[in-house]
C-alpha cells in the first residue's frame, strides 16, 4: 500500500473526488466553503515554509470534473498575507501532471517533485525554484523495482543541492552536484513486500525514511537512514496493534531526534493515527488520542519537542461509505499530542489536510483541499490553514 491510497494525488489523477477525511472535533466558528464560478478542480499535495513570509506549495487541478479531463501541476507561493500562483513549465512535448511534495531551504531554493505524462507514460519530475521561477528537470525513469514510474512521495532537502525524493514503492531519487540518481530501499529478509512514503534530511548525509513491509505473519514498521552513500535500517522496538500500519510521514531535527506518524487499521474502515519517536538508538511507539477514524498524513517538527500532525478524521454511513470529513491538526509538547480546534466549512462541507511545515513552534503552514459538493473535498480553490501555536486560519488558495 501507498501513502497515495488516502493521499489524494491518485485521486486527482482518475478524478475520484470522493475522499476519505472526516468530521472532527468542536470546532470555531463556521467558514465559508471556495466561492467563485471555476468549474476547475485545485488541490494541494505538498507545502514547505521557511517563515511567515515565505511557503511554496504544489499541488494539481483539473479543468473540471468532467471524465478524461486533464491534470496539470499547479505551484503557488505564499508572501505573508496572499496565495500566488506561479508558472509550472513542464518537458517539452508534455502538459499533464501532477506535484505531489516540495522542500526548501529558503525563499530562494525550493525542490518539488511530481510526474508528467498520463495514461502508463509517467515520468518522474523535478521542478526547482530559485527566487523568481520555477524550472523543470526530468528525473530517471524507474525499471529496476516494482512500482510505478512516478514520484508520488515526499521530497526533503537537506542542503541546498542535496535532496532525497521518493518515487514508486521503494525507489529514492538522490540529488547530489545537480545530478538526480535512483537507487532501491532495501527491504528486510523474508519480506512479503513493503514500501516508503516518508522522508527526512537534516543534512546533505543524514536523512531517514519511513515505511511498512510485510512479514510471514502480518506487517512491520520499516525505518532506514541514509547518509549520501547508502542505507542502513533502523531498529524498531514497538509498533501499533493493528492488522497494518503504514507509516505516511517525518520529520527529523537532528540525527538522534525524529517523529513519524502514520494510520493503523485494526479493522476496516475503522483507523487510528499512531506516531513513533526515534531516539538516535531506537524508535517507541508514543500514545495518539485524537477523534475516532483518524489518518494522520504529515508531520513536522519546529524543535525536538513542538511538532504540529496533520490529516484528516472521516465520519461513515451506517453501509460503510464516507459521510464527511473534516481537516485535523495535532500539537506535540512533553511527549504529548493534543488535538488543535480547526474551524469547520460551511454547511458541513468536507475538508482535509494533506501537509504541514512549521518553520518555528508558533508558525505552521498546511495545504490540502476542502469545500467541494457532497462528500468530495475537491472544489475550485485550495484550503490551506496557517497555525499560530494557538490557533487556526484558514485561506483559500485558487
Amino acid at each position: 500500500m501507498r501513502k497515495t491510497t488516502f493521499g489524494w494525488l491518485a485521486m486527482m489523477t482518475t478524478l475520484v473526488v470522493a475522499f476519505c477525511s472526516a468530521a472532527g472535533p468542536a470546532a470555531a466558528a463556521p467558514v465559508a466553503t471556495a466561492a467563485g464560478t471555476s468549474t476547475r478542480l485545485l488541490g494541494l499535495n505538498g507545502v514547505s515554509c521557511v517563515s511567515a513570509k515565505f511557503c511554496a506549495a504544489v499541488g494539481s487541478q483539473v479543468a473540471s470534473a468532467a471524465p478524461g479531463s486533464a491534470v496539470v501541476p499547479v505551484t503557488m507561493i505564499w508572501n505573508g498575507a496572499r496565495w500566488r500562483e506561479t508558472a509550472t513549465p513542464v518537458p517539452t512535448g508534455q502538459s499533464q501532471g501532477a506535484l505531489s511534495s516540495v522542500s526548501c531551504r529558503s525563499a530562494a531554493y525550493c525542490v518539488a517533485i511530481g510526474y508528467v505524462g498520463a495514461g502508463a507514460r509517467f515520468r518522474p519530475l523535478a521542478e526547482t525554484w530559485r527566487g523568481k521561477a520555477w524550472s523543470a528537470s526530468a528525473l530517471p525513469t524507474p525499471t529496476a523495482y516494482e512500482g510505478p514510474a512516478y514520484a508520488d512521495g515526499p521530497v526533503s532537502c537537506g542542503a541546498v543541492g542535496h535532496c532525497v525524493a521518493i518515487v514508486g514503492y521503494r525507489g529514492t531519487e538522490t540529488l547530489t552536484g545537480g545530478t538526480w540518481t535512483l537507487r532501491v530501499v532495501p527491504l528486510p529478509k523474508g519480506n512479503t513486500g513493503g514500501s516508503v512514503a516518508a522522508v527526512s534530511c537534516v543534512s546533505a548525509t543524514s536523512c531517514v525514511l519511513g515505511g511498512s513491509y510485510g512479514k510471514a505473519k502480518g506487517w512491520s514498521l520499516l525505518f532506514e537512514s541514509w547518509n549520501g552513500k547508502g542505507f542502513t535500517q533502523l531498529k524498531v522496538s514497538s509498533m501499533p496493534a493493528a492488522t497494518i500500519a503504514l507509516v505516511s510521514s517525518v520529520s527529523c531535527t537532528s540525527a538522534k531526534n525524529c517523529v513519524a506518524v502514520g494510520t493503523s487499521w485494526a479493522d476496516t474502515p475503522s483507523t487510528t493515527g499512531f506516531s513513533e519517536l526515534w531516539n538516535g538508538t531506537a524508535w517507541s511507539l508514543a500514545s495518539v488520542k485524537g477523534p475516532q477514524n483518524t489518518r494522520l498524513q504529515s508531520v513536522s517538527c519546529a524543535s525536538a519537542t513542538r511538532c504540529v500532525a496533520a490529516g484528516s478524521t472521516t465520519v461513515y454511513a451506517a453501509n460503510g461509505t464516507v459521510e464527511s470529513s473534516h481537516a485535523l491538526a495535532l500539537a506535540y509538547a512533553a511527549r504529548t499530542w493534543t488535538v488543535t480546534s480547526v474551524p469547520a466549512l460551511a454547511h458541513g462541507a468536507s475538508s482535509e489536510f494533506s501537509t504541514v511545515s512549521c518553520p518555528s513552534a508558533s508558525y505552521c503552514g498546511a495545504v490540502g483541499s476542502g469545500g467541494g459538493a457532497g462528500d468530495s473535498s475537491l472544489s475550485s480553490a485550495a484550503l490551506t490553514g496557517f497555525w499560530n501555536g494557538q490557533t487556526w486560519k484558514l485561506v483559500w488558495a485558487s
